[in-house]
Order: C-alpha cells, then sequence, then structure tokens
C-alpha cells in the first residue's frame, strides 16, 4: 500500500511538470495584467476561461520557479547569472498578476515585492506593475491618505 502511494505521488509530480499552456491560452495570459482587475471580477460568462487560465498559469509559474531556483548556479558566466535573474524577476511579476487576478492578495503582495527588489529600476517602468501594487496597497489599507 505504501509502494502504491509513492508510485500514485510519483506519478502526480511527473504530471504536474508536464502542465502547459496551449496557443490560444498563452496569447490569453499574455494580454492579462493587473490592468484587467475589474472586467476579471465581473460575473461575465466571456472571464469564466480567463479565471480557469489563472489557476493553471499559477500551477507553471510556481513550477517554473521552483525549477529556476534549484538550478545550479556553479559554472555560469555573468550574462547567464544576470538572464537567470531576469527571467525570476519576470515570472514573480507574472505571478503578482495572476495571484491578484484571482484575489489571493497576501502571495501577490509578495510575488510583486519580490518582483520590485529584483528589478529595482526597471520594475517602476512596468505601469502593470506599479499599478496591481498599488491595488495590493490599497486592499489591505496601506496607504496615507
Amino acid at each position: 500500500n505504501v509502494a502504491s502511494m509513492k508510485e500514485i505521488s510519483e506519478n502526480m509530480v511527473e504530471d504536474i511538470n508536464d502542465i502547459f499552456f496551449r496557443k490560444d491560452e498563452s496569447d490569453m495570459l499574455n494580454k492579462l495584467s493587473s490592468f484587467n482587475y475589474v472586467r476579471v471580477h465581473t460575473n461575465s460568462k466571456n472571464v469564466v476561461k480567463e479565471k480557469c487560465i489563472l489557476f493553471k498559469a499559477r500551477r507553471i509559474y510556481e513550477n517554473e520557479l521552483v525549477r529556476l531556483i534549484k538550478s545550479n548556479p556553479e559554472g555560469r558566466s555573468s550574462h547567464e547569472e544576470n538572464k537567470i535573474n531576469e527571467t525570476l524577476n519576470d515570472l514573480y511579476l507574472k505571478l503578482g498578476h495572476v495571484h491578484l487576478l484571482a484575489h489571493d492578495y497576501a502571495r501577490a503582495h509578495s510575488a510583486y515585492q519580490k518582483a520590485l527588489s529584483g528589478m529595482k529600476d526597471q520594475f517602476w517602468r512596468d505601469p502593470s506593475g506599479l499599478f496591481g501594487l498599488g491595488l495590493i496597497y490599497f486592499h489591505f489599507r496601506s496607504y496615507k491618505a
């Protein structure tokens, strides 16, 4: 019984790693950002597909983050290291958008903060990142009137 549970667990990990975006889902995700906050939160039937894709995106982005973080840094050039850091920061920003649109404000805040700390100057040039972080602060009422 324990052996079968281990086999099931290993198969689940393989299944999770085999998740990928179809072309139409990828196109839709590339258009989603914090700017879609109001539209995604309506009860319209048109956004049901987007909400489903958000949960799939969260799993894929989190798996990609784990893969990048666990990758072995030995033997990398500074160019390769910069490319990986850029990819990590981009993933954190995307994950922030996904969590925000899925109403997971604490995780969205964490992802945006990681993107902000990793991107420093570039984060402020992305209006969707700023808007998302602003929505998070507004949600938690972390602002001064």
